[in-house]
């Protein structure tokens, strides 16, 4: 076990890795490369926007939503079809959203904004 890592209840820490997309990037000029897997890609890299660390809290959200709910928050037949759900639609919580805390909802829907600059932090 790591130094930083505890079993004490209560102090859970979460680690989601996939470096197969990894790279450094200059925070002044961003990214702008069309990399991931679409059900995790946020608004700005299907819109093949420049983009920085968010969209990292945005697939953080899908997770999130996935967990909670059983279901992705944006799909679709096809890609194309997932990837104008990502951009326009609000996220689905199906069936189960009467039984998820108001917290939890606003969580997602914080690291779903499709506004990068109002969508949560790290």
């Amino acid at each position: 076990m790591a130094p930083e890592e505890s079993t004490e209840p209560g102090k859970l820490n979460i680690k989601l890795t996939d470096f197969g997309f990894a790279c450094f990037y200059k925070t002044e000029r961003g990214l702008k490369q069309v990399l991931g897997s679409p059900l995790y890609m946020a608004p700005e890299i299907v819109r093949e926007e420049q983009y920085d660390k968010g969209v990292d809290i945005w697939s953080v959200g899908v997770i999130a939503h996935i967990l909670l709910s059983g279901c992705p928050p944006f799909y679709g037949q096809t890609k194309q079809d997932i990837y104008r759900s990502i951009v326009s639609d609000m996220p689905k919580f199906g069936k189960v959203r009467s039984s998820l805390s108001a917290e939890a909802i606003q969580f997602i829907m914080k690291c779903l904004s499709k506004d990068p600059s109002k969508r949560a932090t790290a």
